[in-house]
């Protein structure tokens, strides 16, 4: 299993701001918050296929690890499963005037 140690989360972290490590049982990744472009790509394929749409974010998170958390079914599963909490979006309030 891939354990990142202090040192490199923190080259990591320095490279791509936060990052998040998914475990599924014996296969662990880092990933990082996906870019707004990717994001909106997922939005569209979201409404005919929500599992490719969390296909395509995981894929463009993804920094390193096991890549089976990506590739094979049955980890995706389980790491798709995690997909939206990588999507951070700032407090916002609508008032109106």
């Amino acid at each position: 299993m891939y354990t990142p140690t202090k040192e490199r989360i923190a080259e990591l972290k320095a490279e791509h701001g936060d990052i998040y490590l998914i475990t599924v049982e014996d296969k662990a990744a880092i990933f990082k918050t996906p870019p707004r472009k990717a994001m909106s790509y997922s939005m569209i394929i979201a409404q005919k296929d929500p599992l490719k749409s969390n296909e395509h974010l995981l894929k463009e998170a993804f920094v390193e690890g096991d890549k089976e958390l990506i590739e094979s079914d049955a980890y995706f599963l389980g790491a798709q499963a995690q997909t939206a909490k990588l999507l951070k979006a700032k407090e916002s309030k609508l008032e109106k005037l």
